[in-house]
């Protein structure tokens, strides 16, 4: 086995028996088996049926430690159970050295005395904060998403969206839509956008609208925020005041991987027509 594949597979072996010092303990009895025994209680106190047994078999074949006739080749199970352990102290060591990185978690803590200092003692931005610098960070698109907007929360971020639309970038916000239930604050995003377009680039106000997929009114229940498809947040926060400045409120940024993700999602549904431009 080459290299990559060998240490693919003792890492499988180990997660097989759920832990390294199972899988190497079982392999150092094997070695002094000789053939493949009838039943795992020959070997490990660890229980196994015939089919766990039979996957074991296969595995260790695989890795050249039993043969096709059942012989059981004593140097290479030791050797297999040495380089276990040794594959396990290095992920172990590996995890050790990685540097501590910074929490993703942001909260809005506001609600009392008692709470207000949470984002302080846990080392936490807040959740506004995020917000406010996904928007920042943008170079070609803006996306923000929420069922509940309001004026103060919408006043708040204008700077911050300001700037990304004089750097030239594309404005999408995301609201509730759908007959059945129609949003209060539309209207009132609509005006909003509309201020907005006097920098010259997009700026999209799009529905939610799921409305034809079931017999019942579907909600947009999702937050979030996205810089191009690099950065974000999701979250609990609807974008208004009481998201950011008063409720107890609990989110995360997003790295590139789960923006990217999000960003797709949103295209998908776009394409679907269950976001409709307002």
């Amino acid at each position: 086995m080459s290299p990559p594949t060998r240490a693919s597979w003792l890492l499988d072996l180990t997660d097989f028996f759920g832990d390294p010092e199972a899988a190497a303990k079982a392999l150092t009895e094997l070695a002094l088996l000789g053939r493949w025994p009838a039943s795992a209680a020959k070997f490990t106190p660890r229980f196994f049926d015939a089919a766990s047994l039979a996957a074991l078999r296969r595995a260790l074949a695989a890795g050249g430690v039993v043969g096709a006739d059942g012989q059981i080749g004593q140097k290479e199970a030791a050797l297999a159970a040495a380089e276990v352990r040794l594959a396990m102290a290095a992920v172990a060591e590996a995890e050790h050295r990685r540097p501590h990185l910074p929490s993703r978690l942001v909260v809005t803590a506001t609600c009392a005395d008692e709470l207000a200092d949470l984002p302080s003692v846990l080392g936490v931005p807040s959740l506004y904060e995020l917000i406010e610098r996904t928007v920042r960070l943008a170079h070609h698109t803006v996306t923000l998403g929420a069922p509940f907007w309001n004026a103060p929360a919408l006043a708040a971020l204008r700077p911050a969206l300001d700037g990304a639309l004089e750097r030239g970038c594309a404005l999408d916000l995301i609201l509730q839509g759908g007959q059945r239930e129609p949003t209060a604050t539309r209207g009132e995003i609509v005006r909003f956008a509309e201020g907005l377009r006097v920098h010259g680039t997009r700026v999209t106000v799009w529905e939610f609208d799921a409305d034809a997929l079931a017999e019942r009114h579907i909600r947009l229940h999702a937050k979030f925020a996205l810089a191009d498809t690099t950065a974000g947040y999701l979250g609990s926060a609807n974008l208004t005041d009481q998201g950011f400045a008063v409720n107890f409120e609990i989110g995360a940024e997003l790295g590139a991987a789960e923006a990217a993700q999000l960003h797709a999602l949103l295209e998908r549904l776009r394409r679907a027509d269950v976001l409709r431009p307002a």
